[in-house]
Formats: structure tokens, C-alpha cells, sequence
């Protein structure tokens, strides 16, 4: 591996995200300033707002690369309110990574072929008791007949 000119000759590769696929972190510089880069892999990504304002809407996106997802293809959505220990492998779907003694399953929702992305929105209660409550959303996609994990994506509730 030759990295392009400005990245640092240390580069891993890992699954940092704990979807299963491998990502890419190295340093870059520029303008003489050295910079961390988290390249994710983007088949199976969950995307969701780091917090929400209880009485409003939630939205946790699902993403596959644009022009990837492929017709048929949907993502189940599990939300918890704790994640596991350690993520769990789970046959050749990849790792669960949140608590199945918290998790509410909810519907699955369709990816667009075009932008492969697919939104479930929720719609958070306005209730104050769920202030400081932190919800993990994780996903289970259906894709060429194959079922695999995302990463895991975590949203606090306030006020």
C-alpha cells in the first residue's frame, strides 16, 4: 500500500464501527497540520443525530452506498436503551451490538436503489422522565438475500 501524497505512511485497517466491514483511519496533513481521517465503509451504515429534543421527531437513517442498494433491499431497526458488554457475533450477519434485554424491534423500512437510503421516523413522546435517557439504534439489512448488521448509533434525549 502507497499512501496518496499528504497521508502519513500509518494507516489501519479495522472495523471501527463494529458493522462487520472494514474501515480505514490514517493521518493526513495539511498545511502542515496533522489530521485524524476515519474512512467508514458505507455498505451497511446506521446514521442517527447525536441528540433529540424529546417531543420531536427522530429520524435514524440507514445507508448503503448511492447506486448499491439493490431492489428489495430493506433494514429492520432495533433500538435499545442499553448496547451489549462486548458485541456479539451473530452467525455471518456480523455483531449485535445492542442489548437484546432492552431492544424493541420496529419496523423495516425500504432503501431507495438510487441514494441507497433508507429513514424510520420516530416520534420521541414529550415526556420529561426520558431526559438524559440515551437510545441505540442498530439495523439488520436484507441484501441480495443476505442479512448483515450495521454499526451501532447512539442518541441522547433532552430537553
Amino acid at each position: 500500500f502507497t499512501p496518496p501524497a499528504g497521508v502519513l505512511s500509518e494507516t489501519t485497517i479495522a472495523d471501527f464501527d463494529g458493522d462487520g466491514d472494514v474501515d480505514l483511519v490514517y493521518f493526513e496533513v495539511v498545511n502542515l497540520k496533522i489530521g485524524l481521517v476515519i474512512e467508514e465503509n458505507g455498505m451497511r451504515q446506521c446514521t442517527a443525530p447525536a441528540s433529540a429534543k424529546i417531543g420531536s421527531r427522530l429520524d435514524i437513517d440507514y445507508l448503503a452506498r448511492a447506486g448499491f442498494a439493490t431492489p428489495g433491499q430493506a433494514t429492520l431497526s432495533l433500538l435499545a436503551t442499553n448496547t451489549a458488554a462486548s458485541a456479539i457475533p451473530v452467525l455471518d450477519f456480523g455483531r449485535l451490538g445492542v442489548d437484546l434485554a432492552t431492544v424493541i424491534l420496529l419496523p423495516s423500512v425500504p432503501h431507495a436503489v438510487t441514494t441507497g437510503k433508507a429513514t424510520l421516523g420516530l416520534q420521541i413522546p414529550n415526556d420529561p422522565n426520558l431526559v438524559s435517557l440515551r437510545v441505540h439504534a442498530q439495523g439488520l439489512t436484507l441484501q441480495n438475500r443476505r442479512l448483515r448488521f450495521t454499526n451501532v448509533q447512539s442518541t441522547l434525549l433532552v430537553r
